[in-house]
Formats: structure tokens, C-alpha cells, sequence
């Protein structure tokens, strides 16, 4: 059986067939890990949560196995294998002799501020092109990993809420200020009746393939920055009901602790890129409910570090006030804030992507483009007027499925034609919410040069090119009187000021 004394006794070279720099053991409420220099080997707490059961030496085999099993799906240069302890704890081996002890998963070790939760702290953040490899790394993993069998009891609304009750219930005891339980009511309360109202939702997602075996404990901690590369470590072993789950819940783990991270930033280039990358804006459905599902998988792991034995006085305060700032951070995903439709107008050129990317950075909503969806609806005539209509048509159902979930909507496309403009206008007028234009305007000559800059760059997705904007020039329809007390005109030949841009989007939300 694990235990601190066997811990202590395998801090021996002498033990090891590689050199040791020096010990290091890291403690988490379920596991050991114990740092050598070029080797990490992580060791099981013989434990059981409920949610977790490492309680007997076979279920630790078990566990350290499918821990390699999943971790070299994604990271096969850092899992090494299993390695057996033997012999006494006073006296243990790796490797050698049948009287087994315990077992342990070896790792290559990497250093612990290239984890990306200590790059966040250590630099106060990340370049948004770490944030973009992230999240279609993360899309191109999801995508590549099968969908369960639909006989299968993974992701039925039993199993979706069964988590998340459990999450309260395992909670509730360890607080104890009226205020934590208070709000924690509050949110049981809320997650309670999103679940009776997405219950449909949550069976559609699994009849559609979304429901896969994911990385299952994606956040910051568990994301590593290795010679420039992105490398996702620690899957989830341990529980596969809480592993074989939706992947929009996995996506809102990592946004989540972005946010918790006052990364708010990164948190949308995260979602946006990701849903960009593999199209999946349908998930967006549940993207509330999941996020206030992982801020409470959060403060549960901080109540349970909060309550153990070996934590200290300092530990056990900053393990409670933790619990607190994600509790807060919960309750922020159930307010409801206004949801604009914002739709850009302009040539192409002049700047609409670089204006819905700023603006996406610095405020919270998902953005659609057209350059995108039509590559991924059509691979021939994509400027043809059937295939922009046809285009036009899914951008508003994907704008409907945005507004529904519960963010602005900016919708990235030149809407040269009042008939595309007055389809999201009317389509604002049946959702009840505030319609805004954003008009990108710069001179011809400054088009032309930045059509030809941008034809240059690997990561453009437009095919608009001298040609186009020529056409594009003689047939735009311009703004109309019904349209001009909904826009808002930014002349960007000049540097954008994307603060005065958002007040404006604001003040039309009717929003201080």
C-alpha cells in the first residue's frame, strides 16, 4: 500500500538505473509524484472519493495502465511505461522481484514552469498564436477520436447529470460559511433546471457523435509548453463516465480556467478558434451549463485539498478561498447578459476579419465567418450567387444557435446586399435583441494594397482578390435610412480603437 513511508524510502539513488539530479515530490489529493531530473515517476494514493477509487493495489495496476493507454494518445514521447515496486517499503526496488508493493507510471520529466498555468503566472499571459495552436490542436484531437456507440450509457442525460449532482452533494459538507452554501444553493438550483431544459440537447449531442473518449481533465495544469510545441498530459483515468463525455464539456473546461486565470482574453480566442476549427457552434447549447459544471469539478478538488489531513493551516486557507473564487466564477456563467447580433459591411479588404478579431479578443462573443463556412459547405463556386445565398442561409441558423446559447453573435461577411443585411435584421427582431452593423470603410487604394498583403499570408482564408473587390465596388447597395441608426462606422486606414468600437456596441445593447 501506498504510503508516506514508501514515498520516503524510494528518495534513494541507489534505487534507480539513471542518474538523479535531486528529489522532488509533488503532492496532489490523489496521487504522488516524485521528480528525479530526467524522470518523473507518479504513484496512487490508495484512496477513494467515490468519484475516484484507488483503494486496493489491483485497481492501482489497473489505473496506471489505462493511464499510459491514454496519455500515449496524445503524448507518447513523455509516457514511458509501468514500473513495478517490490520488495518492503523500508526497502523498495523498481523492477525487480515478484513481491509487488506498488506500481508506478514513469514519465519523461519536463520542467514544471513549462506547464502553461505557471507560463500564465510567470508572463502574465500568452501570444494569442499559442492560443490559436492550442485550441485547433485541441479541435484536431477531438475530431480524430471515435464517438461512442449509442448503446452505450456515455453521455445519456443519467450520466451527463449524475456528475454534477454528485459535485454538490460531495461539496456541501466540507463548507461551512452560510454564504459558500447559499450561493452553492443557487447554483445547484440553476444547473438543476438547465439540465430539465437541455435534456433534449443532451441527447441530440450524443446521437450526433459528440459524446467521445476525450482527455477528460483538460485545464492549464495539464497543458505543457515543450521545445515550442503543445502537449496535452494527465488524462483522466480514473472514472470513464467522466472521461467519455461531450466535447464542448472538455472545450469549457479549459475556457473556464482561463477565466479563472482573469485571462478573459484568451478564454474567447480559445473558444473561437476551436468552434472555427471543427464547426461545432451546435454545442454552444450547452456551453453555459457545462461551464458552470467545471468551475464546480474546481472548487470540489480545492474543498477536498482544503480538508486533508496533511494540509497545512496556510494550505487549507488558500484551498478555501479558492473554492470561493470558483463559486464566484460559477455564478457569473448564469447571469444572462444582453446578445446582440453584430453583422460587419464592407469591402473586401478593408478590414472586417482584423475588426471581429479585435473585437472578439476584447469581448465576450462568437464569431462566424463567412470565408470559413463556405469552404466548409462547398469546395467549388464559392462565389457564385446560389452558393453565397445558400451561405448567408447557414450563417443565420448559426447565429440563431448563438443568441439562443447566450452570447453576441458577430457574424464576419461583407453583407454588400441589403437583402443579407435585412435577413439578420429581421432575424434580430424575432430573437428580441439588439441589432448592430459595423462598417469598415478605407479608401480603394489602401483595399488594394492590403488584398495584396494578405494574398501572401499562409493564414488567410479569403480567395477575394483584385478582382472580386473590383466587382465588389460596383455592385455594394449602400447603407439605407432604416440601416445608419444601427451602425457603426470605423475608418480603418486608421489604428482601430476597439474600446471606443465596444462602447458603442454597449451603449446600442443598453449596456453601461
Amino acid at each position: 500500500m501506498s504510503t508516506e513511508k514508501l514515498i520516503k524510502s524510494l528518495q534513494n539513488p541507489v534505487i534507480y538505473d539513471h542518474p538523479i539530479e535531486k528529489f522532488e515530490v509533488i503532492e496532489t489529493h490523489s496521487a504522488w509524484v516524485l521528480l528525479t531530473g530526467p524522470y518523473a515517476y507518479k504513484i496512487k494514493k490508495p484512496v477513494n472519493f467515490g468519484f475516484l477509487d484507488f483503494s486496493t493495489l489491483e485497481k492501482r495496476l489497473h489505473y496506471c495502465k489505462e493511464e499510459l493507454r491514454l496519455n500515449q494518445r496524445l503524448a507518447p514521447e513523455l509516457y514511458i511505461g509501468l514500473i513495478t515496486i517490490t520488495g518492503r517499503e523500508n526497502t523498495p526496488q523498481l523492477n525487480h522481484g515478484s513481491n509487488v508493493i506498488e506500481y508506478a507510471v514513469k514519465m519523461v520529466q519536463f520542467r514544471q514552469e513549462d506547464q502553461l498555468d505557471q507560463v500564465l503566472t510567470r508572463q502574465g499571459g500568452l501570444p494569442i498564436h499559442y492560443i490559436g495552436k492550442l485550441a485547433k490542436q485541441l479541435a484536431g484531437f477531438h475530431q480524430s477520436i471515435p464517438g461512442t456507440d449509442t448503446k452505450t450509457s456515455f453521455g445519456s442525460p443519467e450520466l451527463v447529470k449524475q456528475p454534477v449532482k454528485e459535485n454538490f452533494e460531495q461539496i456541501r459538507p466540507l463548507l461551512t460559511s452560510q454564504q459558500d452554501l447559499s450561493l452553492l444553493k443557487t447554483l445547484e438550483s440553476w444547473s438543476s433546471k438547465q439540465f430539465k431544459k437541455q435534456v433534449t440537447h443532451i441527447k441530440n449531442r450524443k446521437i450526433n457523435g459528440h459524446i467521445r473518449e476525450c482527455h477528460g481533465d483538460m485545464h492549464l495544469a495539464n497543458i505543457a509548453l515543450i521545445n515550442d510545441e503543445i502537449v496535452f498530459f494527465d488524462c483522466l483515468e480514473f472514472n470513464a463516465n467522466l472521461r467519455w463525455i461531450d466535447t464542448i464539456s472538455e472545450t469549457a473546461f479549459l475556457f473556464m480556467d482561463f477565466d479563472d486565470r482573469k485571462q478573459s482574453r484568451l478564454a474567447n480566442c480559445l473558444i473561437n478558434t476551436y468552434l472555427e476549427a471543427c464547426g461545432d457552434y451546435q454545442g454552444l447549447t450547452l456551453f453555459r451549463f457545462y461551464l458552470v459544471y467545471r468551475a464546480i469539478v474546481r472548487a470540489k478538488v480545492a474543498t477536498l485539498r482544503a480538508a486533508q489531513t496533511t494540509a497545512t493551516p496556510n494550505e487549507r486557507i488558500a484551498a478555501q478561498s479558492q473554492c470561493r473564487e470558483y463559486l464566484a466564477l460559477a455564478r457569473q456563467y448564469t447571469v444572462n447578459n444582453p446578445t446582440p447580433i453584430i453583422i460587419t459591411y464592407g469591402l473586401s479588404g478593408s478590414g472586417k476579419s482584423t475588426l471581429s478579431q479585435l473585437l472578439l479578443e476584447n469581448y465576450r462573443a462568437i464569431r462566424i465567418r463567412s470565408d470559413v463556412e463556405r469552404k466548409r459547405l462547398f469546395k467549388h463556386d464559392l462565389y457564385s450567387s446560389s452558393t453565397s445565398q445558400k451561405t448567408y442561409k447557414h450563417l443565420e441558423k448559426q447565429t440563431r444557435t448563438i443568441i439562443d446559447s447566450g452570447f453576441p453573435a458577430i457574424i464576419d461577411a461583407a453583407f454588400l446586399k441589403q437583402s443579407q443585411r435585412e435577413q439578420f435584421y429581421l432575424l434580430a427582431k424575432q430573437l428580441k435583441v439588439p441589432f448592430i452593423i459595423l462598417h469598415t470603410n478605407a479608401p480603394t487604394k489602401q483595399l488594394e494594397q492590403w488584398i495584396e498583403s494578405r494574398s501572401k499570408d499562409p493564414d488567410n482564408v479569403s480567395d477575394a482578390d483584385h478582382s472580386v473587390l473590383k466587382q465588389q465596388i460596383t455592385s455594394i447597395e449602400p447603407l439605407n435610412e432604416q440601416e445608419k441608426p444601427h451602425t457603426v462606422t470605423v475608418h480603418t486606414e486608421h489604428p482601430i480603437k476597439i474600446r471606443q468600437v465596444i462602447r458603442a456596441i454597449n451603449m446600442f445593447s443598453g449596456k453601461n
